[in-house]
C-alpha cells in the first residue's frame, strides 16, 4: 500500500492533496483467510470550509469501479461505472452471499444543489445493461436492460438514516415492469422494519410472466403455477414503518393467464379494484371491498381478512358476492370447474358466498347460487334448458385436513330435486365424492329429452322423492375419466308411460350406473300383459350403445290396439302400419339388441327378434289394401291366428322371414326387408284365381302365383301393379290355328315352368 498527501492552511481555508494505491491486501474475515489481488486506486483534491468540506475531485480506480465526484454535499456531481460480475466476485472474498451472483454494466449519474438553507434536490439516473441475477447457478433475472431517474428532495438529518426526502419520484423501465413511483415524505426509521412514507402513488404496468418467473426462482411461488398478461396498476396510500395503507388500487390485466400444472384460466380482459392495508411483518392484510370485473362478469367481496397469507387456508375469513355468464365462465375457467368432457353450459349465475376459515375447531363454506336461466347440453345426454335453479351447500371441515364435509347439499329445479349430505375426502392426488340423501325426478318434464333417443312415441309422468347414493372419484389432472369413475344407485318413481302404443301400469324403477354403464329394471304389467325390460347403455367408447340382455322376453300376452301396431310393431314390418286392428295379443323375444345413441351411428345397430301374433285381426293398412286390391278379392279384413315373424336388424334395414297370409281362401306369401329410414324392399307373391285370371282359370295354372315387387315407404307403399299384370296377362292361352295349338300348349306349359322357378327362387333369397 502507497500513500502520499499534501496540506495547506491559511486564515479561511485548510487545502489538501492525496492519493493512495493498494495493490495487495491480505487479512482474515470471519476465520477464512482473504487476499485482495487487484489494485485499487484513490485520488482526492480539496479543500476544509467553515461550511464543511469541499471536493474539487475525487476519483476511484479499480478493477469493477470507476466513480468521479466534486462539490459538497449540498452541491455535488458523482458519476460512477461498475462490472457487477467482477464485483461481487471481489466482494465475496468479505462477505457471504449466500450462493447470489450476477453480472452487467452499471452507471450511475448523481447531481445534488442547494435549494434552501435546509433542503437540497437531489436527481439520480441509473442505467443497468444486460443484467441478469443467479443464486446457486439458477437464473434468478434473465437478462435485461433496466433503467430509473430518481428526482427528490432531501433534509440532511445527524445521520443517513435520518435523512428525510420529499417529493420524491421515480421513472422505472424494465422489461419486467413500466412505471412511476412518487410519494410526498420518505424517511427511514432505524427501529421500524420499514420506512415512513407519506402520500406515495405508483402507476405502470407488470409483465406477469416475467414476475411470476422472477417469485418462482426466488421460491416464493410455486414451480407447477406459472402467470402471464400485461397488468396496469394504479394505487396510491401511506406507509406508518410497520404497515401499508392503501386508497383507492386497481390492477387491470390484458390477457390475463392463471395456469397450474395442466389446468388454465383465461381472462381477455379482469380487473380489480380494491383498497385497505397489508402488513407483511404480520403476514395479515384487510381488504374493503374488493371487487373483481372478468368476461364472465363481477365478483364482490365486501370485506377480505387474511390472518397470515402463509398459510391462507387456516386464516381467511370473507363473504362474496358473483354474477356470472356461466357460458363464459365454463370457456375461461372450465379446467378448474372439471365438468365432463364435451359438456357445454349457459346461463346466468348468481352466488353468495361465506367462507370462515378462522375458527381453529371447524372451518366452514357456505355457497348459495341462483342460476336464472340455466341451459347444459353434453355429448351422452339430452340438453336441459330450465329457467331456475337454485342451488345451496354448506361444507365443514377440520384445520390441517384436505377432507370435507358437506353437511347440506340442495339442489332445486323443475325437473330435479336433491337433498342430501356426505363427504369430500382428498386421497393423494385423487379427490372421492361420495353422497347420499333422496331426489325426484319429474319425468314428465324429461319426456323431450328421451325422446331423443326412443323416438317421438313417448308420454312420461311422475315424481316421488327416493334415496339414492352417489360417488364419483376426480384428480387434478383429469386424467380420469369422470363417467368410468362415477357410481350412482337410486330409483325412480314412474306413475306412468306411454311408449310405442304400451301403457305401462305404476311401478319403481332401480337405477344403477357404474363404470361408465347404466342399467335399469322395468317390471310391470302393459295393455294387460307382461313387461320385463332391463335396458342398459354403455359410455365408456363412442359410440354409446343402447342394449337389452340377450334372450329377453319383453312382452308376453300384450293386448294389441292401433298405436301399438303402428309404433311398435310398424317399426318391424310395413303390414302393420297404419293398420286398424281389432283384436289380438303380442308377445316380443328379442335374442340380441345393440342401438347406438348417435343418430349418425345407427348403422352400427344389430338385433334379432321374434314377433308372436296370437288371434290378431288386422282390418286394413296400406300395403294390405294394396294387395287386395291387386288379389281381386272382396274384403278388407285378415285374420293371424297364430304367427311368428323372426327379424333382424343389420346395415340400417330389418329382414324379416316370410309369412304366409290366408285371404278370400287362398294363401298369400310376403317377404322382405325394411330400412331404419321406414323404405320398404318387399314381394308378395299372391296365387292365380278366377277373379285374378279374368276367366275360368286352366286346371294346369291352378296353384301357381305372382310375383308383386313391393317399394316406397312403409306408410305409403308402391305396388307394382303393372308388373303384376304383365304376369297374369303372360298366363292367358292367346287365340290360334287349330294346326297351332299343340305348339302354343308347349310354350304355355314352358312359361308356367319358368313362373314356378321364379316363384322358388324368390322363396331362397
Amino acid at each position: 500500500m502507497t500513500l502520499a498527501a499534501s496540506v495547506e492552511t491559511s486564515d479561511t481555508v485548510t487545502s489538501f492533496k492525496g492519493n493512495a494505491r493498494i495493490d495487495q491486501l491480505k487479512g482474515i474475515s470471519m476465520g477464512k483467510a482473504i487476499s485482495w489481488d487487484t489494485p485499487v486506486s484513490l485520488n482526492a483534491r480539496g479543500e476544509k470550509r467553515a461550511k464543511g468540506l469541499w471536493l474539487e475531485n475525487l476519483s476511484l480506480r479499480s478493477s469493477f469501479l470507476n466513480a468521479d465526484g466534486q462539490g459538497d454535499l449540498s452541491n455535488m456531481h458523482v458519476s460512477l461505472k461498475a462490472d457487477l460480475q467482477a464485483a461481487l466476485k471481489e466482494f465475496e472474498k468479505f462477505i457471504d452471499l449466500e450462493g447470489w451472483n450476477g453480472s452487467g454494466m452499471l452507471k450511475a449519474d448523481l447531481q445534488t444543489t442547494e435549494q434552501s438553507k435546509q433542503l437540497n434536490k437531489a436527481l439520480l439516473s441509473l442505467n443497468l445493461n444486460n443484467l441478469v441475477l443467479h443464486r446457486d447457478r439458477n437464473v434468478i433475472l434473465p437478462k435485461q436492460d433496466v433503467r430509473a431517474d430518481i428526482v427528490n428532495q432531501f433534509v440532511v438529518g445527524d445521520t443517513p438514516a435520518g435523512s428525510e426526502f420529499q417529493n420524491a419520484s421515480a421513472d422505472i423501465q424494465s422489461s419486467l415492469t413500466n412505471g412511476k413511483l412518487s410519494a410526498a415524505q420518505f424517511k427511514w426509521n432505524p427501529n421500524d422494519p420499514l420506512p415512513t412514507v407519506k402520500g406515495f402513488g405508483y402507476s405502470g404496468s407488470l409483465n406477469l410472466q416475467q414476475l411470476s418467473s422472477l417469485l418462482k426462482n426466488l421460491g416464493t411461488l410455486p414451480p407447477n403455477i406459472q402467470l402471464a398478461g400485461n397488468a396496469s396498476i394504479q394505487t396510491s396510500g401511506s406507509l406508518n414503518g410497520k404497515q401499508v395503507t392503501l386508497a383507492d388500487t386497481s390492477v387491470d390485466t390484458q390477457n390475463f393467464l392463471f395456469q397450474q400444472a395442466n389446468k388454465r384460466i383465461r381472462d381477455d380482459h379482469i380487473i380489480l379494484k380494491t383498497k385497505g392495508s397489508i402488513d407483511p411483518n404480520k403476514k395479515s392484510l384487510y381488504l374493503a371491498p374488493v371487487e373483481i370485473t372478468g368476461s364472465p362478469g363481477k365478483i364482490r367481496i365486501p370485506e377480505l381478512a387474511i390472518a397470515n397469507w402463509s398459510d391462507i387456508q387456516k386464516e381467511i375469513k370473507t363473504r362474496a358476492t358473483a354474477d356470472l355468464d356461466l357460458g363464459k365462465l365454463q370457456k375461461g375457467y372450465g379446467d378448474f370447474i372439471q365438468l365432463p368432457e364435451k359438456t357445454v353450459v349457459a346461463g346466468r349465475g348468481r352466488f353468495d358466498l361465506d367462507v370462515d376459515f378462522s375458527d381453529p375447531k371447524a372451518q366452514a363454506l357456505k355457497l348459495n347460487g341462483d342460476l336464472s336461466p340455466f341451459q347444459l347440453s353434453s355429448a351422452t345426454l339430452p340438453a336441459i334448458s330450465e329457467k331456475n335453479v337454485k342451488l345451496n351447500v354448506d361444507l365443514k371441515r377440520k384445520p390441517n385436513s384436505k377432507d370435507l364435509s358437506i353437511t347440506n347439499l340442495q339442489l332445486n329445479s323443475r325437473p330435479l330435486f336433491i337433498d342430501a349430505s356426505g363427504n369430500l375426502d382428498q386421497q393423494g392426488k385423487k379427490a372421492i365424492l361420495d353422497t347420499n340423501g333422496t331426489f325426484a325426478l319429474d319425468l314428465n318434464l324429461i319426456s323431450n329429452y328421451l325422446k331423443e333417443f326412443l323416438g317421438p312415441h313417448i308420454e312420461i309422468s311422475g315424481r316421488a322423492e327416493k334415496p339414492f347414493r352417489f360417488k364419483l372419484v376426480s384428480d387434478e389432472s383429469r386424467k380420469l375419466d369422470p363417467l368410468q369413475n362415477m357410481d350412482f344407485a337410486g330409483e325412480f318413481h314412474v306413475n306412468s308411460i306411454k311408449v310405442y302404443g304400451l301403457e305401462i301400469a305404476p311401478l319403481d324403477i332401480p337405477v344403477r350406473f357404474v363404470n361408465a354403464s347404466a342399467g335399469a329394471k322395468m317390471q310391470g304389467t302393459a295393455n294387460g300383459g307382461v313387461l320385463s325390460l332391463h335396458p342398459g347403455i354403455d359410455l365408456r367408447k363412442a359410440p354409446y350403445m343402447l342394449s337389452i340382455p340377450n334372450n329377453t322376453e319383453i312382452l308376453k300376452d300384450v293386448q294389441i290396439t292401433g298405436d301399438l301396431a303402428e309404433q311398435l310393431l310398424g317399426m318391424i314390418h310395413p303390414l302393420f302400419k297404419g293398420a286398424a286392428v281389432g283384436e289380438g295379443t303380442v308377445g316380443l323375444f328379442m335374442e340380441y339388441f345393440k342401438w347406438p345413441l348417435a343418430p349418425e351411428a345407427r348403422n352400427e345397430a344389430a338385433f334379432a327378434g321374434t314377433l308372436r301374433l296370437r288371434g290378431v285381426k288386422l282390418q286394413s293398412s296400406p300395403l294390405l289394401s294394396g294387395l287386395l286390391s291387386i288379389a281381386k278379392v272382396k274384403g278388407q279384413g285378415v285374420t293371424i291366428s297364430d304367427l311368428d315373424i323372426d327379424f333382424v336388424g343389420r346395415n340400417g334395414r330389418i329382414q324379416t322371414s316370410p309369412i304366409q297370409l290366408n285371404i278370400g281362401g287362398f294363401p298369400l306369401m310376403l317377404g322382405g326387408s325394411m330400412g331404419f329410414d321406414k323404405s320398404v324392399d318387399y314381394t308378395a307373391q299372391i296365387p292365380l284365381g278366377n277373379a285374378l285370371f279374368g276367366k275360368d282359370l286352366p286346371k294346369f295354372l291352378q296353384g301357381t302365383a305372382i310375383t308383386v315387387p313391393i317399394g316406397g315407404s312403409a306408410s305409403n307403399p308402391k305396388i307394382d301393379k303393372k308388373t303384376a299384370q304383365q304376369q297374369v296377362e303372360s298366363s292367358k292361352p292367346q287365340e290360334s290355328k287349330p294346326s297351332e295349338k299343340p305348339k302354343l300348349q308347349k310354350e304355355l306349359e314352358q312359361n308356367v315352368l319358368n313362373l314356378m322357378e321364379n316363384i322358388f327362387k324368390k322363396k331362397k333369397e
